[in-house]
């Protein structure tokens, strides 16, 4: 099984700009409504950012990238990419429900490729819940 993990206190820092932002209204995802939440998204590397409005004065959203697939740290993120994420790009909604459990545990994020499947769980202590 194939997965990638995100440092809780990137997705705290996440979420704090998510909240703001959703108060300006939560972006669509390719026309469709999905309201306030994180896009997990496979590109140069694998990250989470919120689906928040953007802000004009602002020339970026924050991200958060996974321990294993961020091409600042990792030279191999494109094969981690693919044998995860696969080898196109894409984003897949979660919502923010999700992700706040996971912060207020106090637990980085794993997330779990199989089969063409995802699934979301918390790590504490080395344990995946």
């Amino acid at each position: 099984m194939s997965h990638l993990s995100f440092d809780c206190f990137a997705l705290a820092s996440l979420r704090d700009s998510a909240r703001e932002r959703w108060k300006l209204g939560p972006q669509p995802l390719y026309g469709r409504e999905t309201g306030p939440g994180y896009w997990l998204v496979g590109d140069e590397g694998v990250y989470l950012m919120h689906n928040g409005a953007i802000i004009e004065d602002i020339d970026r959203q924050p991200l958060a990238y996974s321990k294993e697939c961020n091409p600042q740290t990792n030279p191999d993120w494109f094969e981690v990419k693919r044998d995860t994420f696969g080898g196109d790009d894409g984003v897949e909604f979660i919502e923010a429900a999700v992700i706040d459990k996971i912060i207020d545990q106090g637990a980085d994020l794993i997330i779990d490729f199989e089969d063409g499947r995802i699934a979301y769980y918390a790590a504490t202590e080395g344990r995946v819940n």
